[in-house]
């Protein structure tokens, strides 16, 4: 056989291990399709669906996306518009899944381009089963959607760097403009594998390539976000990076620091107004604002920090919603693989490929400033460790194979039982778990959530769709099929003038006991007219809704 024969060959070789990411697809297709389940709606939920119901109706993005970036519920709207299915739940249903899907082979190209193929297709693998992905693969939730872009755009960096191409660097701003407008910590995540890619080329970086390319991904980021950029900058009058700065400021402040018990949604720091009548979580909060009140008290705000990043070490991430038969998001054995890649070449452009790969994991040393380990947080940054720890299985093999002589094939055989076994593992995890023993609270809560629901379809019934309701943040506005003005905590003058400017139909109270009558509904506060009541037959619930009068003229208190 010549050199030419030898090298045709070789290609074809390489070709037909490129087809391997049919595995992983064809895997995460099967296991999504035949666990696939209807979304719940969560309190987090509601939010999306609200800002994709906002543009269903031609309200543009609203309110809502001055405080969660909107490319999420942009998609919610756009498949639901596509199917025709007028249904805002199942479409958030069908993205997740589908990017839920599509995760694994993406995970598979980009282990492929770090390491090879044997480990892109462990790693690609895994994470079609593992237990946490599919969770979010069934929720009204960012996070899938957010690894996926956030895998693709590391896919993209790290191939501008290798194949050295400035058009691929445009793609990259792209991407991960796409990823910051899915969740805003995506811009994090650009700004630690770029800063780490610069710092990685010495004193003269500004002479070399990556630095141009990262300037590149730098200006088609801008770019692509300037219309989101610029719809922050008409609501909060200055230029802001994170949506959400003032609310996760005033959120951190009572639930993670525990210098109040308001939550999130009786907490008068969100859902206030100011002097200008906007809701105080829309008031602009920077860094300056964060390291203010992190230094009013720097012991405690050390002590809460370490103990967060005490709950991000691997063995001790605490799982809840219905997580806490499954193992860590971060597991054990496969951190130990992934540490043992960590501290080994990785081929050629080795430092830059652990750059792109690795730098994210600074994120970790973020996020104890603002919550504690929570899995759902960590998740997104998951299939790195799954790519890394899959380089490590391989890493392993190959060496058991020559220093050991153990035999490429018993090597191979090694991994191979490694990554079934784990399969198996995680396949048994995502059998449906026993029920656990339901409370008396459960039960409480169980039968309020099924009123509340039945509630609030009846008034979409009975006003009809598209309707402005002012009320607080619950899970079940989504059921009122209409638009959504949170109720301010504020005095009776300023919460008629806010709904007023808001132009709400209708203000919706919620109220928990069987003392009322009609009689007393039909007293309506200062402003507002009686319409009509949802009171249960079987449990202690009542709704009530009253319209905002044509001809309001408060007097100050």
């Amino acid at each position: 056989m010549n050199e030419s024969q030898k090298t045709n060959l070789q290609s074809i070789r390489i070709l037909n291990k490129k087809y391997l990411v049919i595995v992983p697809l064809v895997l995460a297709g099967i296991v999504v399709s035949v666990l696939y389940k209807t979304p719940g709606v969560s309190m987090d939920a509601t939010a999306y669906l609200q800002m994709a119901r906002s543009i269903q109706y031609g309200m543009g993005l609203g309110w809502i996306a001055t405080w969660s970036p909107p490319l999420y519920s942009i998609l919610i709207y756009l498949v639901d518009r596509i199917t025709g299915y007028n249904d805002l739940l199942y479409a958030s249903g069908v993205i997740s899944a589908f990017m839920g899907i599509l995760l694994p082979p993406a995970i598979f190209l980009l282990t492929s381009t770090v390491f090879n193929y044997r480990a892109a297709l462990a790693a690609s693998v895994l994470a079609a089963l593992f237990p946490h992905f599919l969770i979010l693969d069934f929720a009204c939730d960012p996070e899938i959607t957010y690894s996926l872009f956030l895998t693709i755009s590391l896919l993209l960096l790290y191939r501008t760097i290798d194949h050295k191409s400035l058009r691929t660097a445009v793609v990259t701003g792209i991407a991960f403009s796409l990823t910051w407008m899915t969740r805003s910590e995506g811009f994090l995540i650009m700004a630690f594998a770029l800063t780490t890619l610069t710092l990685l080329q010495g004193i003269r970086f500004y002479r070399t390539f990556v630095f141009k390319a990262v300037l590149m991904v730098a200006l088609f980021f801008i770019l692509t976000s300037l219309p989101y950029l610029t719809f922050l900058k008409q609501h909060y009058g200055v230029w802001i990076v994170s949506p959400k700065s003032s609310y996760v400021l005033a959120w951190m402040k009572s639930r993670v620091y525990k210098d109040n018990d308001k939550g999130e949604v009786y907490n008068d720091e969100i859902w206030g107004l100011n002097s200008e009548g906007k809701l105080r979580f829309q008031e602009p909060a920077g860094i300056r604002d964060l390291a203010g009140y992190l230094m009013s008290h720097p012991a405690k705000s050390a002590s809460v920090y370490l103990h967060n990043l005490s709950l991000e070490i691997p063995g001790r991430i605490p799982n809840n919603s219905g997580s806490q038969h499954l193992p860590q998001v971060y597991p054990l054995y496969l951190v130990a693989f992934a540490l043992f890649a960590a501290f080994r070449r990785w081929g050629e452009l080795s430092a830059d490929k652990k750059a792109v790969i690795l730098a994210p994991f600074l994120i970790l040393l973020v996020l104890p400033i603002f919550t504690e380990g929570w899995w759902k947080y960590l998740l997104p940054y998951a299939p790195l460790l799954f790519i890394t720890a899959a380089g490590g299985m391989v890493m392993i093999a190959d060496l058991a194979a020559a220093r050991l002589r153990l035999g490429q094939r018993l090597a191979g055989g090694l991994l191979t039982g490694t990554v079934i076994l784990l399969l198996v593992y995680f396949g048994v995890l995502n059998r449906q778990p026993p029920s656990p023993p339901t409370s008396e609270f459960d039960s409480g809560r169980g039968a309020y959530a099924e009123e509340s629901r039945k509630a609030n379809e009846w008034a979409a019934h009975r006003f009809g769709p598209g309707k402005n309701y002012l009320t607080v943040w619950n899970k079940s506005i989504f059921y009122l099929d209409g638009l959504w003005t949170p109720m301010p905590m504020a005095s009776q003058y300023q919460i008629i003038q806010y709904a007023v400017k808001h132009k709400v139909d209708f203000a919706v109270f919620e109220l928990a006991t069987a003392n009322v009558n009609d009689k007393d509904l039909q007293a309506a506060p200062q402003g507002f007219t009686f319409v009509d009541r949802y009171r249960s037959s079987n449990y202690d619930y009542i709704l009530a809704f009253y319209r905002l009068n044509d001809i309001i003229k408060p007097e100050k208190p």
